[in-house]
Order: structure tokens, then sequence, then C-alpha cells
């Protein structure tokens, strides 16, 4: 991959797309302060038949980025097809995961309202996160809804896909402890497996390689794992040249990129797509939410 590519629009089609109606594929749509996104997968043949990815311009002003998405949707054509089932997936960190031992769908705001800061529009939305017996519940403006309105759609969290596919990929993984990081524009999402099970999950805000790295090792410090022994498994935008990358290499000497999953290699539209810059919108597929 050429580190250009993380900020390149693309937009690939396989012919096959149009051998079968619409209804017999499932469209995963994604979104983020700098770009949105869609794939459409082809569950009985296992691949992506189509994949494209737009940067948008950064901007404070909420409703001009509602605008954006409006035109995203309205300027792709493959959006508006009737699929047998959407899914969008949602980058924020306005998250808490709860056991489902504790969890009351009733007092899901409560949850939330505890440890983060919510404005009057927004809409409390719940991911079942089945292969770790929690509930993460999060929050998506009013607005944004109302935005990327499509039919027969879901909204779901970034890091339920992120948690859900690593516990389903690593269910049979015979190291003990692993350490995955998921890089966002503002902030990164870090989770430590021991022994296949999840022992660990924050998100931090950052704003330089700096900030990133003391996190980081903050994590490592807390739960006793030591740089030199434990390897950091790296998805989301990040690449070799880059001075995350570089910071991070300085002290923890193993890692490496989240490898393609057999459904991604066998997509061939998807040949000059490096798998772990859109890691959430490519596994949404393996994820029961």
């Amino acid at each position: 991959m050429e580190p250009d590519e993380l900020y390149s629009n693309f937009q690939k089609t396989d012919p096959c797309f149009y051998d079968l109606p619409p209804v017999s594929f499932q469209l995963i749509v994604g979104c983020n302060s700098n770009s949105l996104q869609y794939a459409v997968f082809d569950p009985d043949k296992h691949k992506f038949v189509a994949f494209t990815i737009k940067y948008i311009q950064a901007v404070r002003d909420k409703y001009t980025y509602y605008d954006q998405i409006k035109n995203f949707i309205s300027e792709n054509e493959l959006l508006s097809l009737p699929y047998k089932n959407v899914r969008i997936i949602y980058e924020t960190q306005q998250s808490t995961l709860v056991p489902d031992a504790l969890f009351d769908i009733a007092e899901a705001g409560t949850y939330l309202r505890y440890n983060q800061q919510l404005l009057p529009d927004d809409v409390i939305l719940t991911d079942k996160l089945r292969n770790n017996e929690t509930a993460n519940i999060f929050c998506v403006p009013a607005g944004f809804q109302d935005a990327i309105n499509l039919p027969n759609s879901t909204i779901h969290h970034h890091a339920s896909v992120f948690i859900e596919s690593l516990l389903l990929q690593n269910k049979n993984n015979i190291v003990p402890q692993m350490v995955f990081v998921q890089v966002h524009a503002a902030f990164f999402d870090i989770m430590v497996l021991e022994n296949r099970r999840l022992k660990f999950y924050n998100t931090f805000a950052y704003k330089t390689a700096e900030d990133f790295m003391y996190f980081v090792l903050l994590v490592f410090g807390q739960l006793k794992m030591s740089p030199e022994q434990t390897g950091v498994t790296l998805m989301g935008e990040i690449v070799k040249i880059s001075a995350l990358y570089e910071l991070l290499y300085k002290y923890i000497r193993n890692l490496q990129f989240v490898k393609a999953g057999e459904m991604f290699a066998s997509s061939h539209i998807l040949n000059n797509v490096s798998p772990h810059l859109f890691y959430s919108l490519f596994n949404t597929v393996l994820c029961e939410l």
C-alpha cells in the first residue's frame, strides 16, 4: 500500500454485482469525521462486490457534516438500492460497556450519562456483544440519524465490530496475551485479549504522536505487560510511513498490521486496498450485532 492511499478516494464495483438483485447483498456504510465509505457484500460467494470511499471536508459545524452525508448518499446510486439489510457503522468515543448481568435496557441512558456528556438531541442506541456477554451503549446525534436515513438500516458502534470480530477471529488462538490498536483521526481504541477473553478495552483521544504513545504505554503499565515481549496488532488510519508508527516502533518492536480474512482475500476489487485501513467496515459481516 502506498502511504497516500490513506487519503485517496476509491470506487470499484465487481461485474458480478449486476448478476443478482440487490436484495441478495448486504450493505455496510461507514461514517467518521474525515471519510464516508460503503461496501456491498455477497454472502453466498463470501466476497465484497462493491467498495467506495470518499474523503470529506473536516468541519466543526455538524450541519455541514450532515449535508456531506446527504450528498454522498444522493451521489451514489448503489446506496439507494433495496438490499437484504443495511448496517451503518458510526465512529464515536461516546460509548460504554455494561455486562449482561447488570444491563437493563430501560436504564441505557443512565449508564451512558454516568461517564459521557450527552447533548439533548442525542439518540441512545445499544449493540449486543454476544461473544463477550456485554452491551455496548452509545449515542448518535439525531441530525446524523436523519441524514443517513437509508431503508432497512440499523446503526452500530465501531467498537462493537472491533471487539466482536477480534474475539471471533482469535477464539482458537493459543497466544496467551494479545494487544490490538485501532487508530482513528483523533482517537484510538485499544483492546487486550488474555487467553482468548476480553481483559481490557478503552479509547483515548490524542493530538500528537507523543499523546498516542503515552496512552499506549499507560495501558501496558497498568496491565503489567512488557513492550519487549507483548506485540501489538494495528488497524485503522495508520501506515508504516507515519509519525505514529515510527514512535510506536521505538518502544514496541513486535508490530504487525491485522491480516486479511478469507472474504477479503477473495474480493478482487480490493486487491489495491490494505485490509487494515477499513477494518470495522469489512469485518462487520462477521458480527451478529
